[in-house]
């Protein structure tokens, strides 16, 4: 009895190792540096002013030149960070299938982190909300605001009411109007 209460036992630990070992090779370093961002199979981030995209389907790397890279975000095959590599702060797009650049350089400041979804890109600066179409290069101000993201047709933000505590509101691209998020607590 006592033997077989040492075998199920060793089994027992045997399993328990093997398991961790398996969960531990679930993870895969791509690169190093920070501000990561993934959509669509590929990740993004930034080392030293330079930005990484890393395919997981073809696990390959490709580097887009950049002297002073921050905050990249991604969404499809469209890539957008803040760059203040001409020495002013402007938002870099970049069509990773055509390697195309454009800059998004009004109404940008130091602080302007983007957020983009399909040809949707969304930034605060000076306490207020913009979004440009770069499809159609149309760019408008949303509200005062800031911390934007955006995701379909709704773009959220954070804004000060008059007692100094933040709000969250959502605005609807389609109906171009923003609601208060109401809590239940």
């Amino acid at each position: 009895m006592k033997r077989k209460l040492f075998s199920v036992s060793l089994v027992l630990v045997f399993f328990i190792l093997i398991s961790t070992v398996a969960s531990a090779e679930q993870y895969t370093k791509i690169g190093s540096g920070a501000e990561p961002a993934i959509d669509d199979g590929k990740v993004v981030w930034t080392s030293n002013g330079v930005i990484y995209i890393y395919d997981l389907k073809t696990k390959k790397e490709t580097t887009v030149n950049s002297s002073a890279a921050s905050y990249p975000a991604i969404s499809g095959n469209k890539l957008v960070w803040h760059d203040e590599s001409s020495g002013v702060p402007r938002l870099t797009v970049y069509d990773i299938k055509t390697r195309s650049r454009s800059h998004v350089t009004k109404d940008v400041d130091n602080s302007s982190i983007p957020a983009i979804c399909d040809s949707r890109i969304v930034w605060s600066a000076d306490s207020c909300v913009y979004m440009r179409d770069i499809s159609t290069s149309m760019q408008i101000k949303i509200a005062a605001g800031n911390n934007p993201d955006i995701y379909a047709n709704r773009i959220s933000y954070d804004s000060y009411s008059t007692e100094d505590t933040p709000q969250i509101y959502v605005y609807d691209i389609t109906t171009k109007k923003s609601n208060r998020c109401q809590s239940v607590w």
